[in-house]
């Protein structure tokens, strides 16, 4: 009997889903870090399946190892940055994954240390500025988790944890979109190339990756003219609030948010709400 994609990720998510989330959102709990919590680290799994199954349908199935490869990469990959903010947080991650398993003495999967070298190296942007030629790179795990976790860089979503994590590591707002612009653009291409004969797969991310990009080089042209319309950098000035008064604007399921004094800030958080609440979190 032939064993469908969905059957293969069920599968691997009953031995790790559950393990993998609890684990990861008590890692987070003492870190104020929304754009990189638990929440997030699901929204990355989410993706890996809608890619495990544009790929099977594309007559390129993954195996289930693949998949349990990916499903451990993706709920490591940003751990690391409850011990460091800096880029080089995977390193961080890398060491976590390692204890993890032993200290709960479980068995590493077939290619172990390919998972751990994925987690440490899923931010690099010297590793992610490499030439990739289409779908013969899809089935590698590093190109499988960093595609995924760009892809929760695009939409209202991706906008929020650009500014939040930007911010905390101290570049002033003004230079928010001279910092987000080219390394989206890169986060584009990279998931495009990889993933280049899945058309709709791709043109699906693209709007997502057009709301993040228009609102930014909105951003610049607000920055670079203090006469035109300013709602963008009162949203990222309400962003910046929240993060100070470390409230979360993340959390999906909580009820709609209302700004008094502006219609913008209103219109983005709510935006931002549907999208982070239209997940089938556990």
């Amino acid at each position: 009997m032939e064993i469908t994609i969905n059957k293969l990720i069920t599968d691997v998510e009953k031995q790790w889903l559950s393990l993998l989330y609890h684990h990861c959102r008590q890692t987070f709990e003492g870190t104020f870090l929304p754009s990189h919590d638990h929440y997030h680290h699901y929204r990355v799994w989410h993706f890996a399946r809608q890619v495990f199954a544009a790929l099977d349908q594309a007559g390129r199935p993954v195996s289930a190892l693949k998949i349990e490869q990916t499903i451990i990469a993706v709920f490591f990959h940003d751990l690391g940055l409850t011990v460091t903010l800096d880029e080089a947080h995977g390193r961080a991650g890398r060491e976590l994954c390692r204890e993890f398993f032993r200290k709960n003495k479980l068995t590493p999967p077939v290619g172990f240390e390919e998972i751990l070298d994925a987690i440490e190296k899923h931010d690099e942007k010297k590793v992610m500025q490499k030439t990739v030629t289409g779908l013969k790179d899809e089935h590698n795990l590093l190109n499988i988790l960093s595609a995924c976790d760009d892809m929760d860089a695009f939409g209202y979503t991706g906008v929020y944890r650009y500014a939040e994590i930007y911010l905390l590591r101290g570049i002033p707002a003004g230079e928010l979109a001279g910092r987000v612009l080219p390394n989206l653009e890169n986060r584009y291409l990279s998931l495009s190339g990889i993933f280049s004969e899945l058309e709709a797969f791709t043109r699906q991310h693209k709007e997502r990756f057009s709301i993040t990009r228009d609102f930014y080089a909105g951003l610049e042209e607000e920055t670079d003219n203090s006469t035109c319309d300013q709602h963008r950098n009162l949203i990222i000035e309400y962003i910046r609030e929240k993060i100070q008064a470390r409230e979360n604007l993340l959390v999906p399921g909580t009820e709609k948010t209302t700004h008094e004094e502006n219609e913008k800030i209103n219109e983005f958080l709510n935006l931002l709400r549907q999208e982070v609440s239209s997940f089938p979190y556990p």
